[in-house]
């Protein structure tokens, strides 16, 4: 038999737990439409001026977004990033089941773009889709930097467009960003996700305005 002061000290355990637990859990609620220019606003609600987070675990209410953009898939991608380095620990809310098709949508891009297994080390909803117009996050070196733009992005783009143009606008601007990230920031990494729309190819990337979108692999 226990003793009562055995049980009163075990709840006491419990209980003290569960109000930890509750009071620094933050839940923040992502944008029905998921854009880069919305990641200022959400980065407010994580950080405080000082870029300390304001609660030690954190939720993420995927519930209403019906429209993300590959750049702000990224500039989440580098968010997340930011409060791991930083100890802070979280979790996914997707919504509710069955999912409507603008959502599903959302969760099925976001797998195909690995942004489930390289953030959170899950598989959720499905198991990543082989697409050809996706070339899936990659978070990218300085000193690696250039033989993945002339290798896997090069191949990418010609088996893509059908062509053997040697894209010299876009490697032009992809040198502008990594040019950026080794002048303004203490970090030298940078996170791309490309995709194929339509007939443009759209290379996503957040600003380098942000200190906390380079972070360290």
């Amino acid at each position: 038999m226990f003793r009562n002061s055995t049980i009163t000290d075990l709840f006491l355990f419990v209980f003290t737990q569960l109000i930890l637990h509750y009071r620094f859990k933050m839940i923040i609620e992502l944008p029905t439409k998921m854009k880069k220019e919305n990641i200022p606003k959400i980065t407010h609600e994580v950080f405080d001026d000082n870029l300390k987070p304001k609660s030690d675990y954190f939720e993420f209410d995927f519930s209403k977004v019906d429209f993300i953009e590959p750049g702000g898939v990224v500039a989440l991608c580098n968010l997340i990033s930011l409060l791991k380095a930083k100890g802070v620990k979280g979790v996914l809310k997707l919504g509710k089941q069955p999912y409507n098709d603008k959502h599903k949508k959302v969760l099925n891009y976001l797998a195909d773009s690995y942004f489930f297994i390289k953030k959170f080390d899950i598989v959720a909803v499905r198991e990543p889709v082989f697409s050809q117009t996706v070339l899936t996050i990659e978070e990218i070196n300085f000193s690696k930097f250039f033989s993945w733009k002339d290798q896997r992005l090069d191949l990418w783009l010609k088996n893509n467009t059908k062509t053997r143009s040697s894209f010299t606008n876009i490697r032009t601007v992809m040198d502008e960003i990594y040019n950026n990230i080794k002048d303004h920031s203490t970090e030298d990494v940078g996170l791309f996700l490309v995709s194929f729309i339509l007939i443009k190819m759209k290379l996503s990337y957040v600003y380098p305005i942000l200190e906390l979108v380079f972070l360290p692999l």
